[in-house]
């Protein structure tokens, strides 16, 4: 499966609430996946991590469904987390660049190309995919231990990025 991702970029060997405020200088966080499929619902499990800190102005939480297209249009960065295969050990933390994945992996719903190919163009240029290495995508709720060992820097890491992505809206606006 890495193969049909294509340059999907490794971020590294990574073994309060947002008020919801939206505009060119908000960042809107979607959390994808089937929380069913152990690791196959990290995208959510992070979603909702996150959500749970102290976040500046504009910074906006959701899950993946069919609001969010027309939803990330008011929003200066969308960021999606979800579960991507690759080629590293489970928990690895991935950027995926959402042209090249739709390119790439046109028609197959496991990496929520469904979502990529309803958000418009200019929409998708301002988008970031952070996708986890699964260990397993069986049924269950819980993810692999692998990734819950990996949540700590995942998490701290995605911080910072959202962080980033907020200063840099606010900076240019």
């Amino acid at each position: 499966m890495s193969e049909r991702l294509g340059p999907s970029r490794p971020v590294g060997a990574l073994g309060g609430g947002a008020r919801q405020r939206a505009g060119c200088g908000a960042v809107l966080i979607v959390g994808a996946g089937d929380e069913d499929r152990g690791d196959g619902g990290i995208g959510i499990h992070l979603m909702h991590c996150l959500a749970q800190m102290h976040w500046p102005e504009g910074v906006v939480f959701c899950r993946a469904d069919e609001s969010v297209p027309q939803r990330a249009e008011k929003f200066g960065r969308v960021i999606i987390l979800e579960s991507l295969e690759g080629p590293e050990s489970p928990g690895s933390l991935y950027r995926a660049d959402p042209e090249d994945l739709l390119r790439r992996s046109l028609g197959d719903e496991d990496n929520q190309v469904g979502l990529l190919s309803m958000i418009s163009r200019s929409v998708r240029r301002r988008t970031a995919i952070f996708g986890v290495q699964p260990g397993t995508t069986r049924w269950g709720s819980q993810p692999s231990p692998e990734v819950i060992g990996a949540l700590p820097l995942l998490l701290a890491y995605l911080r910072t990025v959202i962080l980033s992505a907020a200063a840099e809206l606010n900076d240019v606006h």
